[in-house]
């Protein structure tokens, strides 16, 4: 039985630290494959947390464009993951 985060002392087991680096490196390579626009946006949405309506505010682009460019990024980005594997 695999040992499971403990929230008190903040432990993690060496094969989840490792498996958890392995996975930020796939996501990271599969991100570089994707346009610069893609990729950006998909970071400013999921990383850092911003609405599509606050990107599309700050590159001054329409919110659909903004979404509908976010939505075929993370498309793409789970063809590439799912070949990875």
């Amino acid at each position: 039985m695999a040992l499971k985060t403990m929230p008190s002392t903040g432990y993690s087991p060496p094969e989840e630290v490792l498996e958890q680096k392995l996975l930020r490196e796939e996501v990271y390579a599969a991100l570089m494959q994707l346009t610069a626009i893609q990729a950006r946006r998909i970071y400013a949405r999921f990383y850092l947390g911003m609405t599509v309506a606050e990107i599309a505010r700050i590159e001054g682009a329409d919110r659909r464009r903004v979404w509908e460019s976010i939505r075929r990024g993370l498309k793409k980005l789970a063809r590439l993951l799912d070949t990875a594997q």
